[in-house]
């Protein structure tokens, strides 16, 4: 009877402790000024509190964006990450496999001959939509690369953890391929490139993620991820003849051996930038600068988001390394909590944290940016529409042009149909990577963003 009392006694005890630490951890979470606005582990922005307006009010759009905040804003969230990706650890459930079983990847098809994809959504055109005018030359054939270089010694520690594959000390992201997102991404630059016919000239750059370019290909081959190379070609296939494709896929794989993907990062490095930008000037028929003529800086110590999963990628940073081109540019930046007037294109991350060194490129993701080089009394403007990948390259991209426009469309509140009539804007420039185009959430953003 005595141990009965007892054990009741410490369920009792328990249970208090644990409700009375919830409702600490409320009122925690409550007190605004604790409540953090970025995340280092996540490297990015978190939600702001939203914007009182009646017409949100009253769609639900309010409450849903106050509760969005409350739960990504939480007090010591970064903390408590570390904790749960430690407890996934030691329980065996951040799905982590020591060496790796091989895998089957699914199967992708070939883009149906002569039908290109449509918008599947419609957009609501503004009140001062003009027609669109006759459409644009067909896209020349891209370059190829040279010969993809041979692997070196093999992997000896491989493994993986969640959404990731870690192969010694180099991290990689799984791929899976969605038709139906492809096709919806499609769409959306197609459209684009209907709406601005006669207007400007679009083009498309699907960058690989280093999976597909960098991994041994001896353990590629075993990896249940699917074929980037294809999936770019299907959505390439989806295209209209107007759409100027620039397929960057080959001339990574010929330089594969190079510094052109973090090892502790998804995203690719300036150098993978700069051979992109190189096969872009191809496409359009003009002169890439010589990386040797850049103004070089170097960010020491950055670990990307897939270091938060595995020591040994903490245990050994990237370098970003971000080039400036000949001639002299300044960088215009409008969002909800950051403007500048004229700063530098490269932002100075020497004393950032780890986690934010890739922001050094126009400074991070921003709804809107402008890059002017002042070096040139006239010349064309571009619209690069991009995520995250396309900071890498816009620097570089800011070279062919007197005026360099830069929207990340999961930020940006225009369209970009008005934004290219309203600059005088003569080419469009879509670099997005593949992994986005398998994302409808994202893809439905682009749409919302195109105008008429």
């Amino acid at each position: 009877m005595k141990a009965k009392k007892k054990n009741k006694k410490i369920k009792v005890i328990t249970v208090c402790s644990i409700v009375g630490l919830l409702l600490i951890m409320s009122a925690v979470a409550m007190i605004f000024p604790l409540r953090p606005t970025t995340s280092e582990k996540e490297k990015r922005e978190l939600a702001k509190f939203p914007k009182f307006t009646v017409s949100a009010l009253l769609s639900g759009e309010y409450s849903s964006d106050i509760s969005t905040w409350f739960s990504d804003t939480m007090p010591m969230r970064d903390g408590l990450i570390s904790v749960n990706n430690a407890l996934q650890s030691l329980l065996g459930t951040d799905s982590v496999q020591r060496g790796f079983q091989e895998q089957t990847a699914s199967d992708i098809p070939d883009a149906p001959s002569g039908q290109p994809a449509t918008l599947p959504i419609a957009t609501d055109p503004p009140a001062d939509a003009t027609s669109p005018a006759e459409t644009s030359a067909p896209a020349p054939e891209s370059e190829t690369a040279a010969e993809t270089p041979a692997d070196g010694p093999m992997p000896v520690n491989v493994q993986t953890i969640g959404s990731i594959l870690v192969a010694d000390d180099a991290g990689y992201e799984y791929y899976n391929f969605s038709q139906s997102a492809a096709d919806s991404y499609a769409g959306a630059v197609n459209a684009v490139a209907q709406k601005l016919a006669g207007v400007a000239t679009v083009y498309d750059m699907i960058v690989p993620t280093s999976m597909d370019i960098v991994l041994d290909s001896r353990v590629r081959e075993k990896v249940a991820s699917d074929d980037q190379k294809k999936a770019i070609s299907y959505i390439e296939g989806m295209l209209l003849p107007e759409v100027r494709r620039v397929s960057i896929y080959d001339i990574l794989k010929a330089h594969r051996n190079e510094y052109i993907y973090y090892r502790t990062d998804h995203h690719w490095a300036s150098m993978g930038a700069y051979y992109a930008y190189t096969q872009f000037c191809a496409v359009k028929g003009v002169q890439p600068f010589r990386i040797e003529d850049c103004t070089l800086q170097s960010f020491d110590g950055f670990l990307g988001t897939f270091a938060n999963k595995d020591k040994a990628l903490a245990a050994n940073p990237d370098r970003v390394d971000a080039y400036t081109p000949p001639g002299n540019y300044v960088i215009t930046i409008r969002g909800k909590n950051l403007n500048v007037d004229e700063g530098s294109v490269i932002y100075d991350e020497s004393k950032a944290g780890a986690s934010l060194k890739y922001g050094a490129f126009i400074w991070g993701d921003n709804a809107y940016s402008m890059i002017e080089d002042k070096a040139k009394a006239t010349g064309e403007s571009c619209l690069l529409i991009k995520e995250s990948f396309g900071n890498a390259l816009a620097p570089l991209l800011a070279a062919n042009y007197k005026y360099l426009y830069i929207i990340d469309y999961r930020h940006y509140t225009g369209t970009i149909t008005q934004l290219v009539r309203e600059k005088g804007i003569t080419d469009v420039v879509f670099c997005n990577n593949v992994s986005m185009t398998r994302a409808q959430s994202l893809i439905d953003q682009l749409i919302a963003r195109i105008g008429s």
